[in-house]
């Protein structure tokens, strides 16, 4: 095939399907941008990285052994990032936590998480307007417009909503995870381990099981370790978990540790109502399933059922009334 014959192939297909090539590079342009964005919010952070594998001379310590997911790390994007994060230091420390909830612990989290939230409304409402006028000839300026900017709002929602499944689903791990993580632990303090040795080895126990559970105990080890005083530690563990239960297990084991109480004994109560907690949960989860398989039921099959029993009725009905208005 000569030069020629090549561009004429070229030429023709251009003709052919000219107007799908601006739709289609408008959709890779926004699978580039979100792979780029969700490729910066997973990377690993290289101090974390170190922190999980322990160093050279002490060897892995029993938290060390736990990876430790550093997500946000974008030092590229980190002066673009600083023109869109608030100034408000309550706004941002609102936010800092909310992430944080959702397993993105960095400081470059929060800029990243506005910066997504803007690339992304200003991406869809800009891919909106060039496609719309080519698969819509006859659309009129105003339409093109509240299309761009009903697509702007949807695509600067996105990271929010992301934000939200992922604390939802995070809380639901750390919610099915504890139980076994208050058995384990109080295994390990009758045992005569002390608190935090417990609960490094508690995180190496649960990591195959819950991995969510898990990292958040490393770093209470890695905390414990630097200096940071035990009721701090545990403190910002349970705001990092944003549950009731955790809150209120930190709080025992804080009043346990001041007022010198036992905390096998506390830990042993506790444990009963966690599991009697986790127990309720799984019942009521059973008790709402019939009503979810009855409205499926209803949806999926009476439709059908309807159409069989009916459908030949009605075709002899639409056939009577042809022949008598014909």
């Amino acid at each position: 095939m000569g030069a020629a014959e090549f561009h004429d192939i070229l030429g023709r297909l251009a003709a052919g399907h000219g107007t799908m090539i601006l739709p289609a590079l408008a959709g890779a342009a926004v699978l580039l941008l979100v792979a780029g964005l969700a490729g910066l919010l997973a990377g690993d952070d290289p101090v974390a990285a170190r922190l999980a594998t322990g160093n050279s001379r002490g060897g892995r310590t029993a938290a060390a052994a736990v990876p430790i997911r550093r997500h946000g790390e974008a030092g590229r994007f980190k002066r673009l990032a600083a023109y869109v994060t608030p100034a408000d230091a309550e706004r941002r420390s609102a936010m800092r936590e909310r992430l944080m909830r959702a397993g993105y612990y960095s400081g470059a989290a929060v800029g990243l998480y506005f910066l997504a939230r803007i690339a992304l409304g200003v991406a869809a409402g800009a891919i909106t307007a060039l496609v719309l006028p080519l698969l819509a000839a006859r659309i009129d300026p105003l339409g093109i417009v509240i299309f761009s900017a009903a697509a702007a709002l949807i695509g600067y929602s996105l990271p929010l909503y992301w934000l939200l499944r992922r604390t939802q689903v995070r809380e639901e791990a750390l919610r099915d995870g504890f139980p076994d993580t208050l058995d384990m632990l109080l295994v390990c303090v009758e045992a005569g381990q002390a608190l935090d040795a417990a609960l490094a080895r508690v995180a190496t126990e649960v990591a195959q099981a819950h991995p969510v559970l898990a990292e958040e105990l490393a770093i209470v080890g890695h905390e414990l370790r630097a200096g940071k005083g035990r009721s701090e530690v545990l403190r910002d563990f349970a705001r990092r978990a944003g549950i009731e239960d955790i809150s209120a297990f930190i709080t025992l084991l804080i009043q346990s540790d001041q007022f010198g109480t036992s905390i096998g004994d506390a830990l042993r109560v506790y444990a009963r109502e966690m599991r009697q907690k986790r127990l309720m949960r799984a019942e009521e989860k059973a008790n709402k399933l019939p009503v979810k398989l009855a409205l499926g039921t209803m949806v999926f099959t009476v439709p059908p059922v309807l159409l069989i029993l009916i459908g030949p009725s009605l075709i002899m009905v639409m056939r009577s009334l042809t022949r008598f208005l014909g």
